[in-house]
């Protein structure tokens, strides 16, 4: 059902979440300031982790359906989560099939609290995870916290800390990578400093087994060390108990589309069919009556591929 979930949305939100091309320069009245400091700053930002994640944030946003999954902001595992201060839901996991959206849902969480944090005012973080099993080789537990702490550091100065181990390594056997240890220490650090931080992870599924694990642990342990943070999974059915065994009592939410998105859907389908003469008023009416009603898991497959409906007649 992926499709039902794409096409057709220019959410300016995108724009501001991941957003690395803003980080690497320090601009104030058109002028750059601090050279000096600034000029190793994309350096470490690409030691940290090579993954890029804000681009295929802006890919999934390009293509979703305004209107879409909104249905999830009026759950009340949803706003518990969002509102409560003291920290007895940091997390939710929406468990799905393939094709029903969780990525989707991913995308459009993050630009709802980043939206949300523009508008506060306060110093409030949002930063994501998009997993894929075709990129598990480089989606290590190393580089995804990497990527993860980049997404903290890169707007505004970076801690001597860090720059103090970059230096350190960049200096042994001809530069090497942060070590795992250093790199949880690191993001830890940096996350406490913040006034709350929101983490999404898109498809724990498609991690492999042994980097799921590391990631569900180093994500206990920021949990436990910074109470304000509240963490976002996505993933099939089958890693609920990965989930519940680093995060008891979890809030689960199921994950399917709802009668309005399919309605949605096949609106901007027949909006766009370039045949309408084909269709008259009535036709068009029974579609959008009859097929949200039969549709189920079933279909998922004709609505995850480029080719399904090129026609809706």
């Amino acid at each position: 059902m992926d499709q039902i979930y794409s096409q057709g949305s220019s959410s300016s939100s995108c724009i501001k979440s991941f957003n690395y091309n803003s980080c690497n320069k320090i601009v104030n009245n058109n002028t750059v300031v601090n050279n000096t400091v600034a000029d190793d700053k994309p350096q470490i930002l690409q030691w940290l982790s090579p993954l890029e994640h804000q681009k295929r944030h802006q890919q999934i946003c390009d293509n979703r359906h305004d209107g879409v999954g909104e249905w999830i902001f009026g759950r009340d595992e949803y706003l518990k989560w969002r509102t409560e201060e003291d920290g007895s839901h940091p997390m939710i996991f929406c468990e799905g099939d393939p094709g029903v959206g969780k990525t989707h849902l991913s995308s459009l969480v993050m630009d709802r609290l980043q939206d949300e944090a523009i508008r506060s005012r306060r110093n409030i973080k949002v930063i994501g995870l998009y997993c894929d099993y075709l990129d598990r080789k480089e989606q290590t537990v190393r580089n995804l916290l990497g990527a993860l702490l980049k997404q903290v550091i890169c707007i505004g100065d970076i801690s001597e800390d860090i720059r103090q181990v970059f230096g350190a390594a960049k200096g042994y056997l001809g530069g090497t990578g942060p070590r795992l240890p250093q790199l949880r220490q690191m993001l830890n650090m940096a996350i406490a400093s913040q006034e709350q931080v929101f983490i999404c992870v898109d498809a724990l599924d498609e991690a492999s087994p042994e980097d799921r694990f590391d990631l569900l642990d180093a994500l206990r342990e920021i949990s436990r060390e910074s109470p304000s943070v509240r963490i976002f999974l996505t993933g099939r059915p089958f890693v609920r108990s990965d989930v519940e065994k680093y995060f008891p009592g979890v809030q689960v939410i199921s994950v399917s589309p709802t009668t309005d998105d399919i309605k949605i859907y096949l609106t901007r389908k027949l909006d766009k069919d370039t045949v309408r003469d084909a269709m008259d008023d009535r036709l068009r009416e029974d579609i959008l009556r009859i097929i949200p009603r039969k549709i189920s898991k079933m279909y998922v497959e004709i609505f995850s591929t480029p080719i399904g409906v090129p026609t809706i007649h």
